[in-house]
């Protein structure tokens, strides 16, 4: 995290000399806040935290206050207790969240829940590497704050990749109910998805409707 924060923090300081326009938003990549590899899904229980409650919020809220930024995370997210699982590779109904709790004033407001059928999905390939017996109860998410330093929302990725090296779902879970994120920057709205989610079209179909 601290590493990030420091990158973020050298380009607005290149573009500031040259008056170039500021950073409206910094997006980082999936699990960036821990890394993604091996030695960190053996230790999810020790780098898995709470969207609003963890060291990456803290720091990048405190980041995005300072310099009025959005700033866009990855984290393995510790679930509640009382949050149900599924298996990673089904996802019979999508909650389209646009985010209520923005503060910039152009964030469009409300909830709709749609009925978007099922995903078809390509059979398991077989894995390779440390193997659980069973995945912690910690899901891959994208966390975003704004320029006042809130917690605007969190994206729980939906489909686990489980190909070679890549055996997310054997470490990872997936929510019961999952949500479609969107917010908005600056009037441009967003939407959020994790890579692997890229290979099922109904997401992004589910984002640009909305």
């Amino acid at each position: 995290v601290l590493h990030a924060i420091d990158v973020m923090r050298a380009e607005i300081a290149a573009r500031t000399p040259r008056h170039d326009a500021p950073v409206d938003i910094f997006l980082l990549p999936e699990l960036s806040s821990c890394g993604y590899e091996q030695r960190t899904f053996q230790h999810l229980s020790q780098v898995s935290e709470k969207p609003d409650d963890g060291v990456s919020f803290r720091l990048f809220s405190q980041f995005a206050r300072e310099n009025s930024c959005h700033v866009v995370y990855g984290i393995a997210r510790a679930l509640d207790e009382d949050e149900a699982i599924r298996s990673p590779l089904t996802a019979d109904k999508l909650d389209i969240t646009d985010d209520p709790r923005s503060r910039e004033g152009d964030a469009s407001v409300g909830v709709a829940n749609t009925e978007s059928g099922e995903c078809e999905v390509p059979p398991q390939a077989p894995t390779t590497g440390a193997v659980r017996e069973s995945p912690a109860r910690v899901c891959i998410s994208q966390c975003v704050v704004n320029p006042q330093g809130q917690l605007l929302l969190y994206y729980d990725k939906m489909h686990l990749c489980n190909f070679g090296d890549c055996s997310e779902a054997r470490w990872f879970v997936a929510t019961k109910e999952p949500r479609v994120c969107l917010f908005s920057v600056q009037g441009v709205r967003f939407g959020i998805i994790i890579c692997y989610d890229i290979r099922f079209p109904m997401l992004a179909r589910e984002l640009r409707r909305h």
